[in-house]
């Protein structure tokens, strides 16, 4: 899906022909916004063309007390009905932080692709438990606590899974850690190796790209370097700091367990958003308006169609 005056208003004509080339090339239905509720159905795969400029978020008041004056979403674009909590469809975004080039690259990676199953989890130190507990579903190595650990500490990102419980800001490029005062550096899109798996993060603002090139944005880093899909949370994000798992720490846990499921990735957020809502309610009677920004907050960026070599079968 794509907005081709607004390609050609940032790229020009031949640029704009260009990605069509590309799109065509993919071999899936070409359509713009208006046509997503006549030509899509429940279950589908969609991908959105483009960064905010290219093919804007759509900003819902932000239901909680914090900062965020809006929630940037695409659960808008994946449903079919007036109730956009809870999407319809599998749906993921190919942004392109100001690079014609890095959002062909991304067309040409969609496809079925497999990762294997070795992961890495980062988490600052004041959620160590919390993000253990959502860890624990993809990996059985330690994880890099920081503090004490700092960014020159981290141990080879070029695993297959990779999972981030720390901070983030809408103004830096950088994550954080945080124990004991103090909030060190732990990693900076120049860090990020050449990269082919999965990303999950709960930093906040982890997935905001707003008017951001590919050096302002781990995020970006992560597509531009290779990464088979990235998941995570455009503005303020909300976890606990022990378990049981709630609102970010629960969407990415159920995320995981989808992928082991043998869900794609585009899948996998679909499904983990519906059994969010299902458990919240159950548990708790209700959503309350953390829950309602979790549920709006995390995209996927990337190739829908990645999933895991490796199964709970």
């Amino acid at each position: 899906m794509w907005v081709p005056e607004r390609v050609e208003r940032r790229f020009g004509k031949e640029g704009k022909e260009r990605l069509l080339k590309e799109m065509e090339r993919v071999g899936w239905e070409i359509i713009e916004p208006d046509g997503i509720k006549k030509h899509a159905k429940p279950g589908d795969t969609v991908v959105l063309v483009g960064g905010d400029e290219l093919f804007p978020f759509k900003k819902v008041e932000n239901p909680t007390y914090d900062p965020d004056l809006y929630v940037y979403t695409d659960n808008l674009y994946a449903s079919l009905d007036d109730d956009y909590l809870i999407p319809e469809l599998a749906l993921s975004r190919l942004p392109d932080g100001g690079s014609l080039d890095l959002l062909i690259a991304l067309l040409r990676s969609i496809g079925k692709k497999e990762v294997g199953a070795e992961s890495l989890g980062v988490t600052a130190a004041v959620w160590k438990e919390a993000a253990l507990e959502v860890y624990k579903e993809v990996g059985k190595e330690e994880m890099v606590v920081s503090p004490p650990s700092e960014e020159k500490d981290l141990p080879s990102l070029k695993k297959e899974i990779l999972y981030f419980n720390v901070h983030g800001s809408d103004t830096s490029p950088y994550w954080y850690g945080e124990g004991k005062g103090k909030y060190p550096v732990i990693l900076s899109p120049h860090s990020i190796p050449d990269f082919s798996g999965v990303v999950a993060s709960e930093a906040c603002y982890g997935a905001y790209i707003l008017d951001k090139k590919c050096d302002e944005s781990i995020a970006l880093t992560f597509l531009k370097k290779g990464a088979v899909s990235f998941l995570g949370s455009t503005t303020i994000a909300y976890g606990p700091y022990y378990p049981p798992s709630t609102e970010a720490d629960l969407l990415v846990k159920l995320y995981f367990q989808e992928l082991k499921n043998g869900k794609t990735c585009g899948e996998a957020l679909l499904e983990a958003k519906r059994k969010f809502f299902r458990k919240t309610v159950q548990e708790q009677g209700y959503l309350d308006k953390d829950d309602e920004k979790t549920l709006l907050q995390f995209v996927l960026y990337g190739n829908p169609l990645g999933r895991l070599k490796w199964t709970l079968s």
